[in-house]
């Protein structure tokens, strides 16, 4: 069975430093593009006062190739007061995630892999993000 760089690199670690890698062990390189890019693709969501306290939720759903490796849904730590406030503070909360995946992939590969990409499906986000705004 051919494996891709990413999972042959993550047998050889976990062989290194102890632990299973059942999914890694079964991975098909047909579960892949056909190409051997480890680039880490994050989806971040939230929904807005959704609990009884008005907290909002996010999600975050990460993929490494096309390797679901993470996913988390959970409370948001503070009140928003708009939804697309609490957009944001989902972005915010996982950015650090990402970066982690990011810089383990980089570990695993020792070389520096093409730049993680996040997606999120609020167009004010977004243009926050990349071209900054608000008052300071």
């Amino acid at each position: 069975m051919r494996k891709c760089t990413f999972c042959r690199k993550m047998n050889e670690y976990f062989s290194l430093y102890g632990g299973e890698a059942r999914h890694i062990d079964s991975c098909d390189f047909s579960m892949h593009t056909g190409t051997e890019e480890c680039r880490v693709v994050a989806y971040v969501d939230a929904a807005y006062a959704l609990h009884c306290d008005s907290k909002s939720h996010s999600g975050v759903v990460v993929y490494v190739g096309n390797v679901l490796v993470y996913v988390s849904s959970r409370t948001q730590k503070c009140m928003s007061n708009s939804p697309t406030e609490a957009e944001v503070v989902a972005l915010t909360d996982n950015l650090g995630l990402v970066e982690l995946f990011q810089e383990f992939v980089d570990f695993v590969m020792k070389k520096n892999t093409k730049t993680p990409v996040i997606f999120q499906d609020c167009n004010v986000v977004v243009t926050l993000a990349m071209k900054g705004g608000g008052k300071l």
